[in-house]
Parts: C-alpha cells; sequence; structure tokens
C-alpha cells in the first residue's frame, strides 16, 4: 500500500527579495513624480529652463523598476512541509 503525503508550502521574501519589492513599487511613482517636475521645468517661459536632472531622474526610476522584478524573483525563499495524511476509513459494501 502507498502513503500519501500532504504538502504544505509557504513563500517568503529575503532581503533582495524585499528590496526589489521596494524597487518594483517605488521606481514607477519616482518616475511620475520627477514627470511633473520636468512638465513644470517645461511651461517656465523663460530661457533658464533645466530639463537635464528631471530626465536623469524618469530614467533612473525606470531603471529602478526594471532592477527590481529580477530582485524579486531572485530573493524568493520557498519552505515546503510534508506530512503523511492520516488513513482514511475503509469502504464497507453497506448502503452506497
Amino acid at each position: 500500500m502507498t502513503t500519501k503525503f500532504q504538502i504544505l508550502t509557504t513563500q517568503d521574501f529575503t532581503d533582495v527579495g524585499n528590496v526589489g519589492v521596494g524597487l518594483f513599487i517605488c521606481g514607477p511613482i519616482f518616475s511620475g513624480l520627477c514627470y511633473v517636475w520636468l512638465l513644470s521645468e517645461m511651461s517656465n517661459s523663460s530661457y533658464d529652463q533645466h530639463v537635464g536632472l528631471p530626465w536623469a531622474m524618469i530614467f533612473l526610476g525606470g531603471i529602478a523598476n526594471l532592477l527590481g522584478f529580477p530582485m524579486m524573483l531572485v530573493g524568493r525563499k520557498y519552505e515546503h512541509i510534508a506530512a503523511p495524511l492520516a488513513e482514511q476509513a475503509k469502504k464497507t459494501n453497506e448502503g452506497w
């Protein structure tokens, strides 16, 4: 007779995974805020526009988002617990 097992699996993030989650979530938010900054700089009608820094910050927010995803994938750990199932009651020929 074969023994049946029940396997319970849980997933958790390591420190690298937590940093990846932060980068993946905060990168686009940071880029959006820098985009608002860029629009306010471009709406300035003077010749004293400084648009290089907002563009660089938008780029860095995008890079943070792209780096966060693989860090989330790599920074995971799994815990497995295997336990044998209790034997089920044997069927009888009575009734159903």
